[in-house]
């Protein structure tokens, strides 16, 4: 037996068989108390591992003095996020996040016959009272575009401690004339409902939980097509936050689905990928398009030889298979509401992408 402990902020040590156990059992753990200081600072890299949503996880297991292991996860995909000044943004979003003060350089874009977003940032506000996203900035087709809150959509408030709840609203509008609209207006509810060990696949740490249920009203018009939709999505995060590691240790991130909270996204802090930290895995990811989906979806694979590709519900059962090189547009209009998942393999690789059908 092997029980990974934290040793300072980048890494881990290890304590193998009776003695690990010993010492687990018998040190005790203790409450933390979070605070400004243990959030990302410019030049942090996070090396970050994406695992299969495992289903059966039970998300309300949950208290004062917890054991969670998740140690026991199977692996998607790894990359890496960098945080950078706020003052080294491009010079076309600076001007737009003078109250800023941190951005994360995510390793995410997307590209469609309808538009390319590449170069996405999010950008925050730490401050010792709040750690707040202040918006997005990224290009579309090429063109840079500031996404900017109009009120701060406010991830902590410190110091966090065992107990605490807020709540905050956040909304955000975006246009690009002749090709779509798009706002959104976002109410979260933060509450930090336990504290104890969490056990991921590479360490273990005294952690505080934060659950997060966010309803998003989200209305867009694509003029290209000269129609559009609003809609009301339930979703939940929860963050497992220890001290001194900038970023959550461990997120699962959750789709409401009838009342029940669906897994979606399973992400945890991976110092084994750190050789990786310079090659993000941004162009070979899975995507699909739009999220929601009412009548269609096309799936956009990442690039190589063709690929088996298979879509199942919730429960895991299969609603498609079937190869592609590139991209596959597929018909959902028959398809009940719910949470669905794209697997993609490839060689040795595995992706899952998960997706709404909403009616």
């Amino acid at each position: 037996m092997i029980l990974l402990f934290p040793n300072g902020r980048k890494g881990v040590r290890r304590i193998s068989g009776a003695i690990a156990l010993s010492a687990w059992l018998t040190c005790g753990v203790a409450q933390i108390t979070v605070t400004e200081a243990d959030m990302p600072d410019a030049g942090d890299v996070y090396l970050l591992t994406s695992a299969v949503p495992d289903l059966s996880i039970d998300l309300s297991v949950t208290g004062p003095n917890q054991v969670w292991d998740f140690s026991d996860l199977d692996v998607l995909t790894g990359y890496a996020d960098s945080f950078i000044s706020n003052d080294d943004l491009p010079l076309a979003y600076w001007l737009f996040f003078l109250s800023s003060n941190l951005a994360e350089k995510n390793a995410f874009s997307y590209s469609s016959d309808l538009l390319t977003l590449e170069d996405v940032y999010t950008v925050y506000k730490k401050s010792s009272d709040q750690f707040q996203i202040d918006g997005y900035a990224g290009t579309i087709d090429g063109l840079p575009v500031p996404v900017v809150y109009d009120e701060k959509d406010v991830l902590y408030r410190f110091p966090l401690d065992y107990g605490d709840a807020d709540s905050s609203d956040a909304g955000v509008t975006v246009e690009i004339p002749g090709l779509f609209y798009f706002e959104q207006q976002r109410h979260r509810v933060n509450t930090v409902d336990g504290w104890g060990t969490i056990v991921t696949p590479v360490g273990s740490y005294e952690a505080l939980r934060v659950r997060s249920v966010l309803t998003d009203v989200d209305s867009i018009f694509v003029d290209t097509i000269g129609s559009g939709y609003s809609i009301t999505l339930r979703s939940y995060e929860y963050r497992w936050l220890a001290a001194g590691q900038g970023i959550p240790v461990f997120q699962i991130n959750a789709q409401d689905v009838g009342g029940v909270a669906v897994i979606t996204q399973i992400l945890y802090q991976d110092t084994a990928l750190q050789s990786l930290a310079a090659e993000p895995f941004a162009s070979m990811e899975l995507s699909v398009f739009p999220n929601p989906a009412s009548d269609r979806v096309k799936i956009f694979l990442p690039a190589g030889s063709p690929s088996p590709l298979f879509i199942y519900d919730w429960q895991g059962r299969t609603c498609f298979t079937g190869t592609a090189a590139d991209a596959m547009l597929i018909d959902v209009s028959e398809w009940p509401d719910g949470i669905y998942y794209v697997r993609c393999l490839q060689g040795d690789r595995v992706q899952v992408k998960g997706f709404l059908v909403f009616h």
